[in-house]
Formats: C-alpha cells, structure tokens, sequence
C-alpha cells in the first residue's frame, strides 16, 4: 500500500512465508469459516438494514469462485507470493486481467519474509 508516497510492505505479506499456509489453504478456510444465520446478520447495525442472507452466500460463493480461478491461474512457483503491478503497486485485476499481464510478464512475484520489510520511498 502506499501512503503519502511510502510503501508498506505489511500488506504484502504472502502466504509464501509460510509454506504449509497456501493462499487455496486460505480460501479453503475461509469457505469453511464464514456462515452468518439471519438472525445473526439481523442483530449488527447496517447503514441500510441487514443484508438478504441468501443474496449475501451467493455472493460469497461467486467471490471465492473466482479467486480459486485466480490462484489455479498463477504460475505454481509464484504461488503464495505477493502479485503486484509493474509500478509496484498491489496487482487488483481480475482473471481475464492477470492472464494479459502474465503474457506480457507485467507482474512482478513479492515473497514474503517472517518480519516483513522495511518501508521504502517512492
């Protein structure tokens, strides 16, 4: 991320620091770990009302659908490792997106390291 011209790198953490902890690991948790009931979703505060618990799950599948096909779609000795842009910026493309900036080699592969890193400046 960056801000005010300096680039943090805890936001780039990956996975890849870790090597038992792969990002289909993550997403695989991440499906099992998040089922709200209504009532549940019906007691937070929302700025417009609760959402509709189906409309929610639907969403949330069609989200970790496409970011299995993202990982699938990464290069397997890059996987883990944080996406970024050719600016250095965090890659936020879709499927359709990283496969142009794969062929064009427009990304680069952040790997992780156990105490992160330093900032720099931009």
């Amino acid at each position: 991320m960056r801000y005010d011209g300096v680039v943090t790198s805890s936001t780039r953490a990956a996975c890849g620091k870790d090597p038992g902890f792969s990002p289909s690991a993550i997403l695989e948790a991440a499906a099992r770990a998040n089922r709200y009931s209504a009532a549940e979703l019906h007691g937070l505060a929302f700025e417009d009302g609760p959402p509709d618990p189906g409309q929610l799950s639907r969403r949330w599948h069609a989200m970790l659908a496409a970011a299995r096909e993202i990982v699938g779609a990464l290069p397997p000795d890059d996987v883990g490792r944080a996406v970024l842009a050719a600016d250095g910026g965090l890659f936020g493309g879709d499927l359709g997106a990283l496969g142009a900036a794969l062929v064009a080699g427009q990304l680069i592969f952040h790997q992780g390291s156990i105490r992160g890193e330093m900032p720099r400046l931009v």
